[in-house]
């Protein structure tokens, strides 16, 4: 099964250039069977869900979001429906909250702008080890470590 973790529309984040139904084409093109909306601080809701669930037939489309916790930190939500993680800026909060929600967490590419990772990453499940936000080799290198240091999922 392939599953893309991590990608953003710009419906609702800034650095992205690619529509929700260019997303859905590309995905499916690319093979995938599972596609995580993780728009930056943005929940999708149930109702744009299904627009996006319309466009496809192969793929499964499921909700997430990605939280800036603190300056070059960003934790992905995966599973999050709440509008609620729009709101969560502690790094407490958001494990909490995940935690109770039963939604997976992955610190999202570490290492591309700090040495150094905030002791809460690694109340993560997963890390980011390679991303096309950090393709360089030693970030990689970092978060395949820090991964296995922590006994988290390493995941690409």
């Amino acid at each position: 099964m392939k599953v893309e973790l991590h990608c953003h529309t710009k419906l609702h984040s800034a650095c992205s250039r690619i529509s929700p139904p260019d997303m859905v084409a590309m995905a499916e093109a690319c093979g995938y069977d599972v596609l995580y909306l993780t728009d930056h601080g943005k929940i999708w809701s149930e109702r744009e869900l299904a627009g996006v669930r319309e466009w496809t037939t192969t793929l499964t489309v499921l909700p997430g979001i990605e939280i800036q916790v603190s300056q070059g930190t960003d934790i992905l939500v995966l599973g999050a429906a709440d509008p609620v993680y729009e709101r969560l800026i502690s790094p407490s909060d958001i494990f909490a909250q995940a935690c109770a929600d039963g939604c997976l967490t992955v610190v999202a590419h570490p290492f591309r702008w700090v040495d150094e990772l905030p002791d809460y990453c690694r109340l993560a499940d997963a890390i980011e080890v390679r991303t096309c936000n950090h393709p360089r080799e030693d970030a990689a290198d970092k978060a395949r470590a820090y991964a296995e240091k922590h006994n988290l999922a390493p995941v690409y």
